[in-house]
């Protein structure tokens, strides 16, 4: 954990909106953020990268997919397995532009059919039919005092009341559920508790795995940790204070802000991320990609391959500069490539 001098100046020429000074309301993943590091929740502020900005993976590809074609197969009674996938994946592929095919899908809608058999016998076990007002997907709720809120991927609306949650990456069978999703679904929970006074069934289905109900869930110790977590924050204890490691930063949005990060040599070299000064003016071929080299802790030579021409505005020799988020190419020494959508430069930290 570091909370430095340099990094609380940093805070003060900060415009006050732009960053989070009270938390009102947290979700179960600001929470999960909040347990990894405070300076990020801090820092994303008004400024958290939209989500449907965010140039999705082929594999964040396939998961959103895969829960928008539950939302369309749960919401209507007569919509098919085929017909539910099919529009999913339309408006998907199109919402992010992206150039995916069928096939490369073919698998996962095989397993989406596997897996909405399942689902529709939990709901005939609960007596309820997809398409009425007792079967809800993607249900927004809030505790009673607002503090807790969430989005639940399928709420069965009537006693005993069951909440699933549709774990996209997840491969193996979920005998053995993470503590990460295990705090997910127990905020869930509560959530459930506050609005019909009962504590619902909990379920957890991957997308290669089979629906599978969570009988143990340590709701009271999570609520504490939560509630110590966001009072300390609150009272600016803690939300000067970032972790920089591999699993808290590796998919953080704020690295052109955070300082620390590019202090963290050994952090940099494991996420394939470098600072350092540019050695030579960038290098463009005829096909719009460049190469570019760096002089990384004054002394290494490095060269970074396929960066799109678009990004090498404003690179000049002997500038300094940072990017993140590189594939270290095999067999080369000191040779990187760019990864679409994944890496960046940056000249200047905001």
């Amino acid at each position: 954990m570091i909370c430095s001098d340099d990094l609380v100046g940093f805070f003060e020429h900060l415009e006050a909106k732009s960053i989070l000074t009270k938390i009102e309301t947290i979700s179960p993943t600001k929470f999960e953020r909040l347990r990894s590091c405070a300076l990020r929740v801090s820092l994303e502020g008004k400024n958290q990268v939209p989500k449907h900005l965010r140039q999705p993976s082929k594999a964040q590809l396939i998961g959103i997919i895969f829960h928008k074609a539950f939302q369309n197969y749960l919401s209507t009674h007569n919509e098919n397995v085929e017909n539910a996938w099919n529009r999913a994946f339309g408006v998907v592929t199109s919402k992010y532009h992206s150039n995916i095919s069928p096939d490369q899908v073919r698998r996962a809608k095989l397993f989406f059919q596997r897996r909405t058999d399942e689902i529709s016998s939990l709901l005939f076990d609960f007596g309820v039919e997809r398409g009425t007002n007792q079967v809800k997907t993607e249900f927004r709720a809030s505790t009673n005092d607002g503090k807790i809120a969430g989005v639940i991927d399928l709420f069965i609306d009537q006693d005993p009341f069951a909440i699933v949650d549709f774990k996209t990456a997840i491969d193996a069978e979920l005998e053995i559920v993470s503590p990460a999703f295990s705090r997910q679904l127990a905020l869930y929970s509560v959530i459930v508790r506050d609005h019909c006074g009962r504590l619902p069934r909990v379920f957890i289905s991957g997308m290669k795995s089979k629906l599978h109900e969570i009988q143990v869930l340590e709701i009271d110790n999570v609520l504490s940790e939560l509630n110590s977590l966001v009072t300390k924050f609150n009272a600016q204890e803690s939300r000067h204070i970032a972790n920089v490691s591999v699993d808290s930063c590796k998919y953080c949005y704020q690295v052109s802000r955070c300082k620390e990060i590019w202090k963290n040599k050994s952090v940099l070299h494991a996420l394939n991320s470098l600072s350092g000064k540019v050695a030579s003016p960038p290098f463009v071929s005829a096909n719009g990609m460049g190469s570019l080299k760096m002089l990384v802790d004054n002394a290494q030579l490095v060269s970074i391959r396929d960066v799109p021409q678009e990004f090498l505005d404003g690179i000049c020799e002997g500038g300094d500069a940072r990017i993140w988020g590189l594939r270290k190419l095999p067999r080369t020494e000191n040779a990187y490539s760019w990864i679409n959508y994944r890496s960046k430069i940056f000249l200047d930290l905001i």
